[in-house]
């Protein structure tokens, strides 16, 4: 009897168990069903929107296809046509004319009757042109006059002259040789002094201003043929006002010791 009882068991056990499983498959199919159906719904509703709007740009370009040609065939007709000629009003249609207005003046003349032949040109008065102007005189050259000592009235003819040409320096031998060399090649040895004749020269002066050991080896080593001077003066300044600089003052007297050094 236990045997049996065992054995029902079990086979009601498997049942069950095949009953659950077969649920359990037909919900699972069923699931599945319902989902493919969904998106099957949904593509078919994508796909007929699509077609609604693929039928609404043929019907706008349809449209447009029409409008465009019956503006073509406007515009032909329009180049086609011909222009009706303006005619006048005679005398017996303005009167059954109602909308015809007479003049306000009595006496206003009516307009010319349309001719093909062009109106006649009025005779243009001819310009009479001012005689050309003299050609303006062409002004003298003046002569440049002689400079001081050289030709001219009570100094004689032929004499020489000699131009001071100065060269202020301070601290810059580099800047200073560069300087000296370009008026070596640049300046000429002499010129024509005008008018009473003799010649021009031109004389390279430096002056330094201090001591600086460098500007007076420079003058000796390679500008030994170059006239020198070295202004040293250490007095104390006297300035106007208190806030300028000492520099200025000092330049200021370099320049006036210079110029009373020359002849």
């Amino acid at each position: 009897m236990a045997t049996k009882s065992r054995g029902g068991r079990r086979v009601v056990f498997f049942v069950i168990c095949l009953v659950f499983s077969l649920l359990i498959g037909t919900n699972v199919v069923w699931f599945q069903k319902s989902i493919a159906e969904k998106k099957l719904l949904e593509t078919d509703r994508r796909v007929s929107d699509l077609m609604g709007q693929l039928e609404a740009e043929r019907l706008k370009r349809a449209t447009l296809e029409m409008k465009i040609k019956s503006m073509s065939a406007e515009a032909t007709l329009s180049a086609n046509a011909t222009p009706k000629p303006f005619k006048y009003p005679q005398p017996h249609e303005a009167k059954n004319n109602p909308h015809h207005h007479p003049p306000l003046h009595p006496k206003h003349p009516p307009p010319p009757p349309a001719t093909d032949e062009p109106p006649p040109r009025k005779m243009e008065a001819q310009r009479t042109e001012p005689p050309p102007a003299p050609p303006p005189a062409k002004a003298q050259t003046p002569v440049a006059a002689a400079p001081a000592g050289v030709g001219g009235a009570g100094s004689g003819q032929g004499k020489h002259c000699t131009v001071p040409v100065v060269v202020m320096a301070c601290n810059r031998p580099g800047y200073l040789e560069r300087t000296l060399k370009a008026l070596q090649q640049r300046m000429p040895g002499s010129l024509p002094a005008g008018v009473g004749g003799g010649t021009v020269s031109f004389e390279i002066v430096v002056s330094q201003d201090g001591t600086m050991q460098g500007v007076s080896d420079l003058m000796k080593n390679k500008f030994s043929d170059i006239r020198f001077m070295q202004h040293v003066d250490d007095t104390p300044l006297t300035k106007q006002n208190p806030g300028e600089q000492d520099s200025y003052y000092r330049i200021a007297r370099h320049y006036g010791w210079a110029l009373d050094k020359l002849p």
